[in-house]
């Protein structure tokens, strides 16, 4: 939509995540493509240093919305305290939450990033159907059942 949000969505699935990162991918751009993920420290759900900055995990409560559910989605969003005034935080971006975090030494997770050469979106794209993550399963709606069925119909075409 085009919002700005201090809110970064994640997935529990790795294939979900994988699916993301292929789906609109260029088989002729020479960039690989890259899939994040961040391990929260053991035990936490909620990461603090000492200078009061932040992250935070919001997951679903109770009822979700199902495309939510689905996708195995959660977000995280980062704070940052300000020492001069007392119990003030204000929202920060997870670039200066992770930038501060290394330079204070302490760490509360991992970030990690690994690249998959953007040659392998069809075979990524062909097994991920197979596990039935596509398009229309993650969103379900007529637009994204059309473009699923045309997805499936040019494979095959190219299988011939």
């Amino acid at each position: 939509m085009g919002v700005p949000s201090p809110l970064l969505d994640w997935t529990y699935s790795p294939f979900v995540a994988a699916y993301f990162a292929f789906c609109d991918a260029v088989e002729s751009d020479s960039d690989p493509i890259a899939v994040f993920f961040f391990q929260e420290a053991t035990g936490s759900t909620q990461c603090y240093n000492y200078h009061g900055t932040g992250l935070k995990s919001l997951e679903p409560f109770g009822q979700s919305h199902e495309r939510h559910t689905r996708q195995q989605g959660a977000y995280t969003f980062c704070v940052q305290g300000d020492a001069a005034r007392e119990n003030s935080v204000t929202i920060c971006s997870h670039k200066d939450y992770f930038l501060n975090v290394k330079k204070s030494g302490h760490s509360c997770g991992h970030l990690g990033k690994f690249t998959i050469p953007v040659s392998e979106k069809r075979s990524a794209m062909r097994d991920l159907e197979r596990m039935n993550i596509t398009e229309a399963s993650l969103f379900e709606t007529q637009d994204a059942l059309a473009r699923t069925l045309f997805r499936r119909t040019i494979q095959r075409l190219e299988d011939y």
